[in-house]
């Protein structure tokens, strides 16, 4: 498979990038969310230093857009999207499983075609709960 991706953009302060080449929608990061009381301190702090700036980026959506996750970290990130299934691209091109959560291990990167065929604003998150508390979740938000 041939494909030409965009530059990867930060999702998170730990390094974890996403891709996407799903034109027609945005990616807006959540930097407006606050810490809640009785958060640990280290999530606190975590939430203080996110870089996000609250833009939106917005690429041409194309038939089975492609999603990039590119895991710089040392920890495994479940990453979840709601309101669809994708379908997992093997390392050799090939179509793998339809899933809605694709676990990505420490230096890993794994590409799904998604079909945007349920407009609206879904949450694209970490399944792991602390790390979508320390920001780790992003909005898919497109349109027909």
């Amino acid at each position: 498979m041939t494909q030409a991706r965009p530059a990867a953009m930060p999702l998170t302060r730990r390094g974890f990038l996403v891709a996407a080449a799903v034109g027609g929608a945005s990616l807006v990061g959540c930097s407006r969310s606050t810490t809640a009381s009785g958060t640990t301190e280290a999530i606190a702090a975590a939430e203080a230093a996110r870089p996000h700036t609250g833009k939106t980026v917005t690429a041409r959506l194309s038939p089975g857009a492609t999603l990039t996750f590119a895991n710089q970290t040392a920890m495994w990130h479940p990453m979840h999207l709601h309101g669809h299934t994708f379908q997992v691209i093997k390392a050799d091109g090939s179509p793998g499983p339809r899933k809605d959560t694709v676990i990505v291990t420490p230096m890993q990167t794994v590409s799904v075609r998604l079909v945007a065929d349920n407009p609206g604003v879904w949450m694209l998150h970490c399944h792991n709960g602390y790390h979508m508390d320390a920001g780790m979740m992003t909005t898919l938000n497109y349109s027909n």
